[in-house]
């Protein structure tokens, strides 16, 4: 069923000066230079191609011919963008207006069409970043994940040609069916990521010579060019003809992509792995909640570290104050003895606190209208960190609405630079839902930005090491320690090519360096390298329970999504890991438990022998028990 047709006239190209139909403003600089400026996350823009009275076409958008079309797709039930012949869309780069500090992502939904028979064209651009002069640089990425980056009259070595048919197929995307396409871009080197699963990587070696090709040169001509095309370069804008294309939710982001960007298949999400989502309730579901009346859980912050959570929040919108508040207090009971707060911050840009609390220090981005605002807070989900670093506590929370308006809240004051730090949430009028595998202390990694290992899984033995982590002397089952990464191996090497862990008292190199113990994803182990060993290991007091089948394993393995959950009293530690293949099932649970630690600090990292580990997580997860419960 055709919906309109939208082409840019005499050339078969569609030219949109402000963007398609754009869920976020695009264009919003970035804030002012402060003391400390984060890498952060931002959707530049989404097209969906959907339009109704709230949402119009835009008025450049005029009828030519039959080659650039909206339609709809009685596959995905929405409007898409359909390509044919000649036809291409030309839009105003939205990256132009934004800092692209390490990294550029662009996700999207295609198919590409292909008579029964023939071969599908791997060469066919899908999208570009240029301009309509032929002697400016371009980039292009084609239907075999092939990326390409050239600029007529510099060295050849200088250009890149990644994953050419002509070399290669890869079979990344099947003919005539929908796919969810991930591409994230880095200051070092690419991920692709295809229905939820990463297909293709690429990394610029370390120390690679000034006359070959840098991929921060391609993020610096991806922020500077003027346009983005769908299904063609400029320089071949409206003169080069292709096959059938199709495209949908088309999504840029600035920096680095998180899983739930590329964790997606079409119509779905996961690509059959992703978790049940589980969520903690704060307040009435019919938003009646008076306040101070309704609680979540502490979440304590020990000294430089950061909190991180996600939430849906529901108001009915009557007032600005009816949605979420965060409170950030010392490490007491609230209303109990010694309790005092820092500062109480709202979602409509106000808040109180001692006599440090600064409004001054609020800063907000994309606020404006105030029944717009009330409106749109209905169903937003709302990503907050709250870093305690410094003697500072750093709150930063971006509200994503339905429509897709985007609301930044960003405050920070002086706090207490040693002792633990609380925060918890309330409402009024209001009602909150917490995503409990988005809740948790620690890091959160982009994907592959936290490699152990090169990609291609290379790494010899004891060369690769991710970062150390100490664990606390106490770690309960309600708060475990947790560390999430995907393990990729060749899928045709030993057993023990996956992950492996080491449990030591410090990092390594460190100068009272023991090893408690080293444990592979084979269910294999030893023990008390790196100092004087533990010498009478039948002595030792362990534990180890797994059911592997080993005709599968080394498969089942490869690409597996692993959650290392780590328990600990005293001298005991305990590690259970949960392991997600490829297709979404699980591999039977692997559980060892240590009772020989070594007087003293302990933590763990992880290395690989030909293997590479991509960590996404590492913290501890107050809701881990409650996740597994649902799994």
């Amino acid at each position: 069923m055709k919906i309109r047709k939208s082409l840019f006239s005499l050339v078969g190209a569609m030219l949109v000066t402000f963007g398609f139909t754009a869920c976020t403003d695009w264009g919003d600089q970035d804030p002012a230079a402060g003391n400390q400026v984060y890498p952060e996350r931002q959707v530049v823009n989404t097209y969906d191609f959907e339009y109704s009275d709230d949402k119009p076409e835009f008025s450049d958008m005029v009828i030519h011919n039959e080659v650039c079309e909206v339609v709809n797709d009685d596959y995905l039930g929405s409007n898409v963008l359909h390509l044919n012949g000649t036809g291409a869309a030309k839009i105003a780069n939205p990256f132009n207006n934004v800092k692209l500090q390490n990294g550029a992502a662009i996700t999207f939904a295609v198919k590409v069409d292909c008579a029964e028979g023939e071969e599908m064209d791997l060469k066919r651009p899908i999208f570009s970043f240029g301009s309509d002069d032929a002697q400016d640089a371009r980039f292009y990425f084609t239907p075999n994940g092939q990326l390409v980056y050239t600029k007529p009259g510099q060295l050849q070595s200088l250009d890149l040609d990644e994953n050419d048919p002509d070399t290669y197929k890869t079979g990344i995307l099947t003919p005539n069916e929908w796919h969810f396409v991930a591409l994230q871009l880095g200051q070092k080197g690419y991920q692709l990521y295809v229905d939820g699963k990463k297909s293709l990587s690429g990394y610029q070696p370390e120390g690679a010579a000034a006359t070959t090709f840098s991929y921060q040169t391609l993020l610096d001509s991806i922020q500077a060019l003027p346009y983005l095309y769908i299904g063609t370069t400029g320089d071949q804008l409206g003169t080069a003809e292709y096959g059938s294309l199709s495209v949908d939710n088309v999504t840029l982001i600035r920096n680095q992509m998180n899983e739930r960007d590329w964790n997606k298949t079409v119509g779905g999400n996961g690509g059959g792995s992703e978790e049940k989502k589980v969520y903690v309730p704060v307040g009435a579901e019919d938003c009646s909640t008076a306040w101070w009346s309704a609680f979540s859980d502490y979440f304590t912050i020990p000294a430089n570290q950061t909190f991180h959570t996600k939430f849906i929040n529901h108001t009915k919108g009557d007032e600005n104050y009816h949605n979420w508040l965060l409170i950030v207090c010392n490490d007491r009971e609230r209303g109990g003895d010694g309790y005092s707060e820092y500062f109480v911050l709202r979602s409509d840009l106000w808040g109180w606190g001692n006599a440090d609390y600064n409004a001054a220090n609020l800063t907000n981005e994309g606020y404006g209208d105030w029944d717009d605002f009330k409106r749109n807070m209905e169903g937003a989900e709302v990503d907050m960190t709250v870093e305690h670093r410094g003697g500072e506590v750093y709150v930063t929370a971006i509200a994503t609405c339905k429509d897709g308006t985007v609301y930044k809240e960003m405050y920070h004051q002086p706090c207490d630079a040693n002792d633990n730090i609380r925060a918890f949430l309330t409402c009024e009028g209001s009602y909150l839902q917490i995503d409990a595998a988005e809740t948790y202390i620690g890091e959160e990694y982009a994907a592959g930005s936290k490699l152990v290992g090169p990609a291609d899984c290379t790494a010899g033995w004891w060369t690769a090491f991710s970062d150390f982590y100490p664990l606390n002397s106490t770690i309960t089952e309600d708060c475990p320690f947790v560390i999430k990464f995907v393990n990729n191996n060749t899928s045709n090497g030993e057993n023990w090519n996956n992950w492996v862990l080491v449990c030591s008292t410090e990092a390594l190199g460190g100068a009272s360096y023991f090893e408690n113990y080293v444990l592979r994803a084979d269910a294999y182990g030893w023990f008390g390298a790196g100092g004087n060993t533990n010498e009478n290991t039948a002595n030792l007091d362990f534990q180890l329970t797994s059911s592997f089948d080993w005709t599968t394993f080394k498969g089942d393995m490869h690409g597996a999504t692993c959650v290392l959950a780590f328990t600990r009293s005293g001298n005991s530690l305990t590690m259970n890991a949960k392991q997600r293949k490829e297709d979404g099932s699980y591999l039977p649970d692997y559980q060892f438990k240590f009772n020989s630690m070594r007087d003293g600090t302990a933590g763990i990292f992880l290395t690989a022998e030909l293997a590479s580990l991509d960590i996404l997580k590492a913290g501890y997860f107050p809701y881990y028990k409650l996740l597994s419960e649902n799994q």
